[in-house]
């Protein structure tokens, strides 16, 4: 068997182009949790470890055939114990080449891949988007709708790809995308369990989106394909079809049974491989399912696994565990059930003679900590008088959930209910408490809703000190007076790099108005990092006449002291006066607007306008006033107080008369 190659695995492209080498190598990868990830190391019989390094620019080429092993990748059974499965180039160009197919993908799409790169999917992702010579986009600091919003609203991506659970969070917020929203082209969701209803959310919400589900495992990787934009009635509950070679079909216990050129080698045990499928080649799942006119419905594990928001854990190992670790065993039994955000959420339901309430339930949330799930927020804490049992004793887990008569009250401070009800007292941070991804994205949709928009490093900051915050930050808190002694051109971007961007946002044009007034903007900032006053002089003066020359002959004032983000359009020439305190990422002003004071009493009470604001011709923006990200304000419009995130600002519509006779 060939040389298997350790990978150590994280969440960025370049782990993606080092994969990829390790691919074109002819040697097999192994991804890694870690350097010294001892348990894959063995299963996997690896030789040698690699860890990511090097740069490099886009998707790299994968391997598009091919009957040999390529990658091992690691699966959870019913005990909890990882299993090696063994996968061909093949299984994985034919599973890239069926997706394109079904969801029309287009060349050059930009996705903004919100689910790990060293997940199956979010890897699947990149090989699609590498197949079409697309783009992918990574989160800054996790998955973020507002981050998402304003790269659809600047024409950054136009795709997206999240789980069921990312999803449900932010369709809580329908404003959120009611102008990015139409801008979505192409969408894939992952094989966690949706309702019609919520389908139908995700449809309304994005309408122009060829929008695909799908239905797989490890050892069959997206196996059927649902188009929900092109899906309705019944069928809407189901998890697709089986498509272009792929078949389905049920055992007689109701069990999934997949076959097709996508499915996995098999399972590594030692130096064999061991087939996962019968004479056939039907590979028999523990799902339970129904097929009904070609489309499957999913009906869940046979195994009983819960699905915690893409984690897969055994109650059977919890169970244990507790037993193992803690001594409690008997009189308590670990169910599933369902959960809003996270999918499955774990049952914890002790009868009268179980173990003392309190050591059972500190114990089974130390136990879910360790498997990296947060039990404040997946955990349910429920007692009966009597388990239900067979005949032999076993626990009847289908049972379990129907014996929870009151499902858990909404918290009256959903906040507390992320980060404990003393968290005012403690002053804790995002970064401090013990929560995972979903609870991170979930607090910050709670705290814009009560402060408004989040400053960068909110994180960091003290939840309690966050909330005293009015909405809307005020001009002078949110950004300092730029004195004009600093180069205060963007920091994430080298200068000339920051002129190229200019120049393409400004339709790559050298005869646009609004890309010179933006490169002596630029200009003048650049010449304040040479700090020899003496070398700086020339440099100042050439500022100064060009800056007068952009005012006359463009038309457009905009001194350098103004902070300004990247990715910012001026259209169309003249009567434009951008005396703000600071302009945003992406943002788009039109002709005669002006931003400025007042009052001539506070000549320091300039306006804020945060990222993604399209501003229309003849808007005046006024004093001390904050502009909420990816707010619209239409023509002809005076503003002199905050506008909230996604609004949209317009003057009344003028009054129609018809013209008298006489």
């Amino acid at each position: 068997m060939k040389p298997r190659i350790g990978l150590v695995a994280e969440n960025s492209l370049n782990y993606i182009r080092k994969l990829a080498e390790i691919l074109q190598e002819g040697v097999i990868a192994v991804p890694l949790r870690s350097k010294d990830d001892a348990e894959r190391i063995e299963a996997a019989g690896v030789s040698e470890v690699r860890a990511v390094s090097g740069g490099g620019e886009g998707l790299p080429a994968f391997p598009a055939s091919g009957d040999e092993p390529a990658l091992i990748n690691f699966t959870s059974g019913t005990e909890g114990l990882p299993k090696a499965i063994v996968i061909s180039s093949g299984a994985l160009a034919n599973t890239v080449d069926r997706l394109i197919r079904v969801s029309g993908i287009e060349r050059g799409t930009r996705e903004y891949i919100g689910v790990p790169l060293h997940h199956s999917f979010g890897f699947g992702r990149c090989r699609v988007l590498a197949a079409v010579e697309g783009e992918a986009v990574l989160p800054e600091a996790g998955f973020d709708p507002n981050e998402l919003a304003e790269h659809l609203l600047s024409g950054r991506v136009d795709a997206f790809s999240a789980v069921p659970s990312q999803l449900r969070i932010f369709l809580k917020r329908k404003e959120l995308f009611s102008e990015a929203g139409p801008k979505v082209r192409f969408i894939e969701i992952g094989s966690q369990y949706m309702n019609a209803e919520e389908k139908r959310a995700v449809r309304d919400q994005f309408p122009n989106a060829s929008i695909t589900q799908h239905y797989g495992l490890t050892e069959a990787s997206r196996t059927t394909f649902l188009r929900i934009d092109q899906t309705d009635g019944a069928m809407l509950e189901s998890v697709g079809q089986a498509l272009h070679g792929v078949e389905v079909r049920l055992s007689e216990g109701g069990l999934i049974e997949i076959r097709g050129p996508h499915l996995a080698l098999g399972k590594l045990s030692g130096d064999r491989i061991e087939p996962l499928t019968d004479e056939e080649g039907w590979l028999r799942t523990s799902d339970l399912g129904r097929v009904e006119d070609e489309y499957l419905f999913f009906g869940g594990r046979a195994d009983d696994l819960i699905n915690c928001g893409g984690k897969k854990v055994s109650p059977e190992a919890i169970e244990a565990t507790l037993a193992s670790e803690y001594g409690l065993s008997g009189g308590f039994a670990i169910g599933c059930l369902s959960d809003p955000v996270y999918g499955e959420r774990v049952l914890l339901l002790r009868e009268a003679s179980g173990p003392p309430k309190d050591a059972l339930e500190d114990a089974a949330t130390q136990v879910l900590n360790s498997m990296e799930l947060s039990a404040r927020s997946v955990l349910t804490f429920a007692e009966t008088d009597e388990l239900p049992r067979t005949q032999t004793g076993k626990i009847k887990r289908r049972e379990l959930a129907g014996l929870v008569k009151d499902s858990p009250t909404a918290p009256q401070d959903p906040i507390g209910a992320i980060l404990g009800d003393d968290y005012a007292d403690t002053g804790i941070s995002a970064a401090e408490a013990e929560i995972d991804s979903l609870q991170v994205l979930n607090l910050s949709m709670l705290l814009e809703e009560r402060v408004g928009a989040l400053p960068a490093d909110w994180r960091t900051q003290s939840v309690r000190d966050l909330l005293r915050q009015e909405k809307g930050l005020r001009a002078e808190e949110a950004a300092p007076v730029n004195d004009g002694a600093t180069n205060q051109n963007p920091k994430s971007i080298s200068y000339w790099d920051l002129v190229r961007e200019d120049l393409r946002t400004n339709d790559g044009s050298l005869l646009s108005y609004g890309f010179w007034a933006l490169f002596w903007h630029r200009f003048g900032n650049w010449r304040m990092s040479v700090r020899m006053k003496l070398l700086r002089a020339p440099l100042t003066l050439l500022y100064r006449i060009m800056n007068m020359a952009v005012n006359v002959v463009c038309g457009i004032k905009l001194d350098y002291t103004v902070n300004v983000g990247r990715r910012v359009k001026i259209e169309h020439f003249g009567g434009m006066m951008l005396g703000a305190l600071r302009i945003g990422d992406d943002v788009t002003i039109r002709q005669n607007t002006t931003f400025g004071v007042a009052r001539l009493s506070d000549l320091g009470g300039k306006p804020i306008i945060e990222s993604g604001v399209n501003i229309g011709a003849g808007v005046v923006i006024a004093g001390r006033v904050t502009v909420g990200r990816n707010s619209v304000i239409g023509p002809n419009c005076v503003v002199m107080t905050d506008v909230p995130a996604y609004s949209h600002v317009e003057v009344a519509s003028p009054d129609v008369r018809p013209i008298s006779a006489s």
